[in-house]
């Protein structure tokens, strides 16, 4: 363990001042001792350095991007989705956990069926906007409409899309023929719109607008909350005015914990995920002996990490599918954490008669944002559409894609909050920050504990820790089915065949391993904060790695 970046291989990196910058690291990544915006979209990343330039705050910057992440993103992201995050505030020193999560209609004949699908059933409230304005009026320097303004400018005028986001739209196209706004927007005149070309969303920058003018009582009394009544019933749901106007966003003390010298904080109030993450590191603790060797390369350690994230898993669905209300309150959460559930894992992983448990993990399309600012001030931050691209459906509301969230929320009962797998993480060592990360897609359960484990175990800097070899999370049962990075030794499989695991590897077509492929071991944000130099270092996952700017 260790307190110190250690540097790798030299790279170009573009910050956002235009500058090829040469510093020393395998992947490209932002140094500076300013704020830095980690995110998944350049743009949208370019949108929250500009607002830290011009004399705002983290809270301000997190506003415009995740806002230009809802303009930019090719369906992953939206504002009809749930938002989680982690603020900390360098003058109090202390931290704040806010939940803008799901929340189900009061009419319980609208609970979604997927036997029996019907497009309006399966969406579920979404609080995204109703999040960032409470962030905004708490800790925000600039008024709503100022950080809501680039990114409505961005729809207006629009921006030229890449590859991903044309092959996106063609390949949802197929599903979503009976949605007529999608289709306009994204395939007018029939023709989906071609990598190169301008994507303009008038009707999204129409929506903004009057987001940052009325605040959310636009997105859940006035016009657009009207709107949205009216498209969901016209679909088969039972959303009404009253359930928008109910909804809420609640404020917490964060869920927090000590590992080997650190204090990590993660989501409180109905997320499981941070107890999910928590519960994991505290139970790797017994292990001393850890940080020796890297459990990529180790594999009696892997297998510990392995067995240890899935036994976590099965405590954490055992929760989410018994709605635990336990979860809703911070004390009862510490009490897990301190009580017997770390060392009940940490048996089950060291007894070789116990097979390693399957667990469906909850991951979806979804997009971290993380921002430091030059003050000290951070967010670290979860936000998603909780479902495919675009949703299921293709359904749009005033330029808005809805979500298709309704199973994301379990067991919740008529008019309640779900509970969600978000997992923000704040970490502070001898009372300083230390670092913000953030995990998403479908695998970010294990991305949580593996990325940790590399940053705080092994000492790794945040480009290391997210680039080395890890495993995803469970895919299939009987055997139990593991995403694995091809870098992984192919013996192993072997090996871990005879214990009921099956460890996947993609493969070419003569059966060897393709090194080349996309395995889903989940997708990570991460600011690492030096104290001793002031240097702040951020990166973004592997496959959005032009998606971190700072400030100069």
């Amino acid at each position: 363990m260790t307190s110190k970046i250690q540097f790798g291989l030299a790279v170009a990196l573009l910050v956002s001042s235009g500058i090829q910058a040469q510093i020393p690291y395998a992947h490209p990544m932002a140094a500076t001792t300013k704020g830095i915006v980690v995110t998944c979209q350049p743009l949208a990343a370019q949108m929250g350095v500009e607002v830290l330039r011009n004399g705002g705050n983290a809270a301000d910057a997190y506003v415009a991007t995740t806002l230009g992440e809802y303009v930019t993103a090719y369906g992953y992201t939206s504002l009809s989705g749930p938002l989680n995050l982690l603020y900390y505030d360098r003058n109090t020193n202390h931290s704040y956990y806010l939940n803008a999560g799901l929340n189900t209609v009061a009419d319980p004949t609208g609970k979604f069926d997927p036997n029996n699908p019907v497009p309006g059933k399966s969406y579920v409230i979404g609080g995204a906007g109703a999040g960032l304005a409470a962030l905004n009026k708490r800790f925000g320097r600039w008024p709503l409409s100022k950080v809501v303004q680039p990114a409505a400018d961005l729809a207006r005028t629009g921006f030229a899309i890449s590859p991903v986001y044309a092959w996106t739209i063609q390949t949802r196209q197929p599903l979503f023929t009976k949605s007529a706004e999608w289709n306009a927007i994204f395939v007018p005149g029939g023709k989906p719109i071609a990598a190169g070309q301008t994507l303009i969303q008038t009707q999204l920058a129409d929506t903004l607008t009057n987001f940052g003018k009325l605040g959310p009582d636009y997105l859940f009394k006035g016009r657009f909350a009207s709107d949205l009544v009216q498209t969901v019933q016209a679909n088969g749901g039972k959303l009404t005015l009253h359930d928008l106007a109910n909804y809420k966003v609640y404020w917490a003390e964060p869920l927090s914990t000590n590992y080997r010298g650190f204090e990590v904080q993660s989501g409180s109030y109905r997320s499981y995920g941070g107890l999910l993450l928590l519960s994991g590191l505290k139970a790797i603790e017994h292990d001393a002996t850890l940080a020796d060797t890297h459990f990529s390369q180790d594999e009696g350690k892997f297998e510990e990490v392995l067995r240890t994230f899935l036994f976590s898993l099965e405590q954490a669905t055992a929760t989410y599918i018994n709605f635990d209300k336990r979860i809703d309150k911070l004390q009862d959460q510490e009490a897990l954490l301190s009580g017997s559930v770390p060392q009940s894992i940490w048996d089950s992983v060291k007894n070789p008669k116990l097979l390693a448990p399957w667990s469906q993990a909850a991951g979806h399309d979804s997009c971290d944002t993380l921002v430091i600012d030059h003050d000290g001030n951070i967010v670290a931050s979860n936000h998603t559409i909780n479902s495919f691209q675009w949703g299921d459906y293709g359904l749009m509301n005033d330029g808005v894609s809805l979500n298709s969230a309704a199973i994301q929320t379990g067991n919740a009962g008529p008019g309640e909050r779900g509970l969600d797998p978000l997992m923000p993480v704040l970490i502070f060592q001898n009372g300083k920050p230390w670092a913000a990360a953030g995990f998403f897609d479908g695998s970010l359960e294990t991305a949580g504990l593996e990325v940790l484990l590399n940053l705080m175990d092994y000492g790794m800097n945040p480009s290391d820790a997210i680039f080395t070899p890890r495993f995803g999370a469970p895919t299939g049962f009987n055997p139990v089915a593991i995403p694995l990075d091809p870098r992984f030794p192919p013996a192993w499989a072997t090996d871990f065949a005879k214990k009921g695991i099956a460890l996947q590897q993609p493969k070419n077509p003569d059966g060897s391993i393709n090194m080349h492929a996309y395995v889903d071991t989940g997708d990570a944000m991460v600011i690492r904060i030096d104290s001793e130099t002031g240097m702040h270092y951020g990166s973004p996952s592997e496959v959005l790695q032009e998606a971190v700017a700072a400030e100069e």
